[in-house]
C-alpha cells in the first residue's frame, strides 16, 4: 500500500474497518462475476449516500460521469474504456464518505487545516477500494481527479501526462460541474462562464489538449444531463451569497 493511502481521516476506524471488510468479502469471487456486480452496485449506492450530505450535491457523481463518458468517447476510447471512465467519474467523490458532513456543507471558507481534510478524500475513496482488485484506470480517476497538469495538484503532486488519463478526463467534469452548480459558499456560474474558466486553466490545471474538446462537446449540447437546464437556475440560499463568492477559478473549488 502506497504512502499516498495511508493516513486518511478514516484510517482505523471502526466504521473504516468495517466496510473495507464488507467490500473486500464481497468481492472474493471473480471481478466480472455476481458478486463483482453486486460490489459495484453498492459503491454506486455509497457515492450517492455521500451526496446526500449536502443537498447541493444531489446528482453530481451522475452528472460528472455523463460528462466524463462524452469526453471519453469524444477523446476516441472504446466501449470497455469508456465505461471504465464513466465508472470512475461517478466514484470520484466515494472518498468524502470519511470527511465530516459540516465541512462540506459549510457556507463560510475553510481554514488552512479543514482544507487538508477535505483534500483527504482522492486519498481515502482511493483506499476503499483498492482490496476490491477493481481496473487501475478507475482507481487512478478517484485518486487523482485533483492533480493539476502543472503539478500543484493533489494528492500526488504529479504533472502532464504523468496524470492518468481517466482522472484528467475527470478533473474537467468534475469542475464543470461544480461551477455550474450551486454550493453552499457560493452560487452556480452561467454555463458560458464556466467553459471560459475552463479555457483559461487549460495547461495550467487541465489537460490542454482534453479541455477544447469538451468546451466543443458543451458548446455543441452533445452531451448535456436532461437536468442540465436546470443548473444554472438553481440558486440555494443564493440571496445571502456575495459577488467576491460568485467570482471563482476551478482552482478555487477544493469541495467538488
Amino acid at each position: 500500500m502506497t504512502d499516498l493511502l495511508r493516513g486518511t481521516a478514516l484510517a482505523g476506524s471502526p466504521s473504516h474497518d468495517l466496510l473495507g471488510a464488507i467490500l473486500s468479502q464481497s468481492f472474493r469471487s471473480d471481478v466480472g462475476g455476481e458478486a463483482g456486480l453486486r460490489t459495484l452496485a453498492f459503491l454506486e449506492v455509497l457515492a450517492e449516500t455521500v451526496e446526500a450530505k449536502d443537498a447541493t450535491l444531489s446528482g453530481h457523481g451522475r452528472r460528472v460521469a455523463h460528462y466524463a463518458r462524452g469526453l471519453a468517447e469524444r477523446a476516441g476510447l472504446g466501449g470497455d474504456d469508456r465505461e471504465r471512465v464513466r465508472l470512475g467519474a461517478f466514484l470520484h467523490d466515494l472518498g468524502k464518505v470519511g470527511v465530516p458532513s459540516e465541512l462540506i456543507g459549510r457556507e463560510g471558507a475553510l481554514s488552512a487545516a479543514e482544507r487538508r481534510v477535505v483534500a483527504q478524500h482522492p486519498s481515502i475513496g482511493a483506499r476503499l477500494v483498492q482490496p476490491l482488485g477493481l481496473d487501475r484506470d478507475l482507481t487512478a480517476a478517484i485518486l487523482h481527479h485533483h492533480e493539476w497538469w502543472n503539478g500543484a495538484g493533489y494528492p500526488a503532486g504529479i504533472a502532464g501526462r504523468r496524470i492518468p488519463f481517466a482522472a484528467r478526463v475527470v478533473a474537467i467534469a468534475d469542475s464543470f460541474d461544480a461551477m455550474t452548480s450551486d454550493r453552499p459558499y457560493r452560487a452556480a456560474l452561467p454555463r458560458d462562464r464556466a467553459l471560459a474558466e475552463l479555457s483559461r486553466f487549460a495547461g495550467i490545471q487541465f489537460d490542454p489538449e482534453l479541455t477544447p474538446v469538451f468546451v466543443s462537446m458543451i458548446e455543441e449540447d452533445a452531451a448535456l444531463p436532461k437536468c442540465a437546464a436546470s443548473l444554472a437556475s438553481r440558486r440555494v440560499r443564493a440571496s445571502g451569497a456575495s459577488a467576491a463568492r460568485s467570482r471563482v477559478s476551478p482552482g478555487s473549488l477544493p469541495r467538488s
